[in-house]
């Protein structure tokens, strides 16, 4: 069956797993390139959303601090890191831990502009292999 499968051309391929399509046109990398570039989108939305809430007031420097640490993740391709980061800084002041470590002096004044300019700098990057052996 599968040998079948293979030799017929890819529109008439059978579907498969609630109307996906197999797809043996693609590689192995491809693939993992796609997925890659899905979280980043989605690491980028949240950073995003995160932003939006300091359009009005600049962030107190646990913000800027937690905002520093997202773009780093970003910036290496911890998608992961960069969105957990990204909910991190909305959270209020109240609930935040009292035990939190964050450095003592902010690295240079909060500048909105700057930090976006290189968040799509980043973004228009391809997407960065979760492990350097990767595909």
């Amino acid at each position: 069956m599968l040998r079948r499968v293979l030799r017929e051309p890819s529109a008439v391929r059978p579907k498969w797993n609630g109307g996906l399509e197999l797809n043996f046109d693609k590689t192995t990398k491809e693939l993992y390139q796609e997925k890659r570039e899905l979280e980043k989108k989605e690491a980028f939305k949240d950073l995003e959303k995160a932003l939006a809430e300091f359009e009005r007031r600049d962030p107190d420097h646990w913000q800027q601090v937690i905002l520093a640490r997202a773009l780093r993740a970003f910036r290496t391709g911890c998608y992961a890191e960069t969105s957990s980061n990204a909910a991190l800084v909305l959270v209020p002041e109240r609930l935040r831990s009292q035990w939190s470590q964050v450095h003592s002096e902010p690295i240079r004044p909060w500048n909105k502009d700057v930090f976006q300019k290189e968040l799509d700098a980043v973004y228009a990057a391809p997407a960065v292999p979760q492990f350097k052996t990767a595909l």
